[in-house]
Order: C-alpha cells, then structure tokens, then sequence
C-alpha cells in the first residue's frame, strides 16, 4: 500500500526529472548566431517642389547609390530598422531623409531648385510659382506662394551683405536663412548684415507674398562680400 507521503516523493522525483529534460524548448542556445534580420524593399518617387519628377537624381543609402528613372522612381533592398536616405542631383539641394524601414515602404522625396550665385554678384531671379501647392516639413521651407531657394558661394571666411527687393506691385518678401534661424518678413526691400560667414555654400528661402494676382514673380538680389 502506497501512502501519502511515499505518493508525495514519487511526484517530486518526477517533476525533477522532467525539469531536466528538453521537449524542444525554444531557447537560444548560448554562443549561436542570431537570426538574420528581414530584408524589405524602400521604393519611391523624388519629386520637385511642383510635383513634377525628378529623372537622374542620385539615392543613397548604406554606401549605395540608384539612380530615378524618366517616372523619379527609385527601389532599393534595406534591413529591418531605419535607413538615412540622401538625395541630390545638380542644381538641387542635396537632402538627408531619416525614414523607418519594418515593411516594405513607399516614399516621396522632395527637392528643391537652387538658384547659385557667387557672394559679391547680383542677380535678377524668377521665383517659382506653385500657387499654395506644396508644404515641406519644417517651418522655413513652407512654399505655399512664388518662391525660390537661393546658395550664395562663399569662397572664404567673411562678411556677406545681401539685399533682396521684389519686383512684384505690392509685394511683401518672407527670407528665412540659416536653417530658418534668421527670418526677415513683411517688407519689399530686406537687407541682411552677417558678420562672420563661413566659406561653402550660404542658403536663403525667398518667398513673395501679399499679391494675390502675382504679376511679376520676380526678385533682386545684390551681395557684397569681404573677406575676414
């Protein structure tokens, strides 16, 4: 006859035992490699400031280079994670997009023309007019009337004189520079002074607003330059 304390042993014997067994346990064992991550296609469109595409503008990412076709369309094969994408093509801004990668994605890519100007020259430019068609992500890049980005080529260090009037009757300027650090806004004629500019390039956004009939979506730009 089994009692209870003997039935008691024979079951903490058992549970000893089947701890010390492996039924296909799931664990990592130690020291094995971890599994590859997933792959996943990023495609996409780069496109200008219109809508319009963008052909023949350089994608990079993870040391990798395609380039858009007629259509601005672009695919590349990335890891599980995130992928810093830079974009350029002559006579466009060159951007950095920072975008996820957990599934196969689909992204727009948007640059904007440069106007280049060398510090010291001036210039009479036509800014673009896009009709309140397009908003980019941060505050100072906002294109919602005749706009234009403009990089004056600084060759050294010094001080940069700009003066920038619209041609436009009526017309007020909107100019952000320096990453939208510096704004100057609501006037036909904006003068910036800066004392200490580094050699490269030196990037202003113009806009023109407050004619809603838009005749002349032109600007002056006259620069002086010094060297310091």
């Amino acid at each position: 006859m089994v009692t209870t304390r003997q039935r008691s042993v024979a079951l903490m014997i058992l549970a000893v035992l089947a701890g010390g067994c492996d039924y296909g346990s799931s664990s990592a064992v130690p020291g094995a490699p971890a599994p590859p991550r997933p792959n996943y296609n990023v495609s996409g469109t780069v496109l200008e400031v219109t809508g319009q595409p963008i052909a023949e503008a350089a994608v990079k990412q993870w040391g990798q280079t395609v380039m858009t076709d007629a259509a601005g369309r672009f695919t590349f094969v990335a890891p599980y994670g995130a992928v810093s994408i830079e974009v350029s093509k002559a006579g466009y801004e060159t951007r950095t997009y920072d975008r996820p990668v957990d599934h196969d994605r689909e992204y727009d890519l948007v640059l904007r023309r440069e106007f280049p100007i060398a510090a010291g020259e001036s210039a009479t430019i036509t800014l673009d007019s896009l009709d309140g068609s397009y908003e980019f992500d941060r505050f100072y890049e906002r294109c919602e009337a005749p706009c234009k980005l403009i990089r004056i080529d600084v060759p050294v260090r010094g001080r940069l004189s700009i003066t920038i009037a619209t041609l436009q009757p009526n017309g007020q300027l909107w100019v952000f520079t320096g990453g939208g650090a510096t704004e100057r806004c609501c006037e036909p004629t904006v003068t910036i002074e800066n004392e200490a500019v580094e050699a490269g390039p030196f990037l202003m956004h113009v806009t023109v607003t407050g004619a809603p009939d838009r005749v002349d979506p032109r600007i002056t730009i006259a620069t002086s330059f010094a060297p310091r």
